[in-house]
């Protein structure tokens, strides 16, 4: 790749942090058995090049395979819409009834997940027409756990980003400040020079405020 790079001509080289870590804790992949000596290698061959390395980060979600979305969903997950249990749900329910019109929910595959409480749960397809119903759902989603829940507790849509692997977090708690501590140490041990910051957009509204926002708290 940087022999290609020099013929090029190009300055720099991102490295996609997909490479070597997940999203959100950034732990260590097996292609890496030496973390941060490894990725400290990787960056000294672009430097020596006369290349800026860079990194390739998404900063505003988590993987769902992490501790942030399973065996316990953190409930600084982000939910895109709101809605309300007009019966109560029992462990082996497959049915959901709310109060509000869920016309808006997604239907795209590896989206359609509600939270409630420690559980996911993901649904195949809902009604827009009274009685409004998430239907043939499938309960304790992701290694999560069932429950009972009473009529009036509230569920929320999981906001499962279009890269489906990843969930997108809120960005009025500590989360953001929790996952850019971990940048920031990579960022300064691995010797990187830049970084793009991918998939801004991916933050809860209002847009004009909390694009920037997040980025700020990384920086």
């Amino acid at each position: 790749h940087i022999h290609f790079a020099k013929m090029g001509g190009f300055r720099a080289m991102e490295i996609y942090y997909w490479a070597f870590a997940t999203c959100g804790h950034f732990d260590w992949r097996s292609k890496y058995p030496n973390g941060m000596e490894d990725l400290r290698g990787i960056t000294a061959k672009i430097n020596a090049a006369d290349m800026l390395p860079g990194w390739h980060i998404h900063y505003n979600k988590v993987d769902k395979t992490a501790s942030y979305v399973t065996p316990v969903p953190d409930p600084r997950l982000n939910l895109s819409q709101i809605f309300t249990l007009a019966q109560q749900v029992g462990t082996d329910s497959t049915t959901i009834t709310v109060e509000e019109n869920p016309r808006d929910c997604t239907m795209d595959e590896g989206r359609r997940f509600l939270r409630i409480a420690s559980e996911l749960i993901e649904y195949e397809n809902f009604t827009t027409t009274s009685p409004y119903q998430f239907r043939q759902c499938k309960r304790a989603a992701l290694g999560t756990q069932a429950s009972n829940y009473k009529a009036g507790e509230k569920i929320g849509l999981l906001d499962v980003d279009d890269n489906t692997s990843v969930v997108r977090i809120t960005q009025n708690t500590d989360m953001q400040h929790e996952i850019a501590g971990r940048i920031g140490e990579i960022y300064r041990n691995a010797g990187f020079r830049f970084v793009y910051y991918d998939g801004a957009e991916d933050v809860p509204p209002p847009y004009w405020f909390t694009v920037a926002r997040a980025q700020w708290t990384v920086d």
